[in-house]
């Protein structure tokens, strides 16, 4: 019923009970990552939070914890994945009438969010179904359903995540540009995939990536996705970040020059540099207590994935330095938006500056 996770979390999450299905694995569970993050947004919020896997858990357990009310909160939150390994097989009419999940389904908790996600071949193009004026079809298609998919569909909030194919590739990254409040030309488009592993994941590595590094600008041109990206992968800004998150000098000096022998983008890479070491100045505390990388990773707004540079940075550098390094970006900023200076040996200098320095 919904045809964007954006909607979806926005008008579905007072639902007790949202189905996440289809073939697109990636995007179903970036889905119910985001429903999760909603759901679960704070520390309390976890000891009421609890995740089963249908290849292996029970169903009586599911249904006792969802009828179980939270402690010290206002709600529980169960996610099931592969919920449909639950129902393998023929069902039979005593499950769909008087079972455990029955009586649930016919009555589920308020103070209970229930996330299921599955693949549910059987259900593939529901969504159409769903929006065609063929509302018979539709019917006939959710009534075909195996118990308890069939009263899931009808009664609760769900959203379908079809197969992408290859062919879609350039329209799905377009969409998830759209996603950030971003443009992107659809040559640029093309020029991305050309140097993006095939994957819907990578791809959206890929499109995270470029949205840090152009930070407030909305259009993304050939030449953002030509430097950012780069035709030679070892000299982009994100690998110059990770040397200088390894205090590689040499590496780090090395790459700078091929890139700005390419293209004359030092104030991107200031950008992205000064974003870098400020995330570590917020961050830089928390991480000497221990913080979890997933709470820091999401208090920066990155992936978790992401998070290995910072992790990396927060070993190799001090305090002082990453304070002494903010500062050493502020001055080279304001000489590079002066005259006079050679701006390769004044960005060297900083550099060499920041890196160079000692444990």
């Amino acid at each position: 019923m919904f045809d964007s996770i954006n909607t979806l979390t926005e008008k579905g999450l007072d639902s007790p009970i949202i189905l996440l299905f289809g073939d697109d694995e990636f995007s179903r569970e970036e889905a119910q990552d985001k429903i999760i993050n909603i759901l679960v947004a704070s520390e309390d919020d976890k000891f009421n939070f609890d995740v089963f896997d249908g290849e292996s858990a029970s169903l009586n357990n599911i249904i006792e914890l969802c009828m179980s009310y939270p402690m010290m909160s206002d709600k529980r939150v169960v996610l099931v994945k592969r919920f449909d390994k639950l129902f393998q097989g023929r069902v039979s009419k005593k499950v769909e009438t008087s079972s455990a999940i029955a009586n649930y389904l016919n009555n589920p908790l308020e103070s209970t969010k229930l996330i299921l996600t599955a693949e549910l071949e059987s259900a593939k193009d529901v969504y159409k179904n769903f929006k065609s004026s063929d509302k018979e079809k539709y019917i006939k298609k959710v009534a075909a359903l195996k118990f308890p998919f069939n009263k899931l569909i009808l009664d609760y909030k769900w959203m379908e995540f079809p197969r992408v194919y290859e062919s879609e590739y350039p329209k799905w990254t377009k969409d998830k540009f759209k996603c950030y409040g971003k443009n992107i030309q659809p040559e640029a488009v093309d020029i991305l995939l050309s140097r993006t592993k095939q994957t819907l994941r990578d791809i959206s590595n890929e499109v995270e990536k470029i949205v840090i590094a152009i930070d407030k600008k909305n259009d993304i041109t050939i030449e953002d996705i030509n430097f950012i990206t780069g035709s030679n992968r070892e000299f982009t800004v994100f690998e110059l970040q990770k040397q200088i998150a390894d205090r590689n000098i040499s590496k780090v000096i090395f790459i700078l020059n091929k890139m700005l022998s390419v293209d004359k983008q030092e104030m991107l890479i200031m950008a992205i540099i000064s974003k870098f070491f400020i995330n570590l100045l917020k961050i830089s505390e928390e991480f000497r207590n221990n913080a979890s990388p997933q709470s820091l990773a999401s208090k920066l707004g990155i992936s978790p994935f992401q998070f290995s540079d910072y992790s990396n940075a927060l070993r190799k550098y001090t305090l002082n330095d990453i304070e002494n390094a903010v500062l050493y970006l502020f001055e080279t900023d304001l000489k590079l938006k002066s005259s006079g200076y050679d701006n390769l040996s004044v960005i060297q200098e900083m550099f060499i500056n920041i890196v160079s320095r000692e444990n």
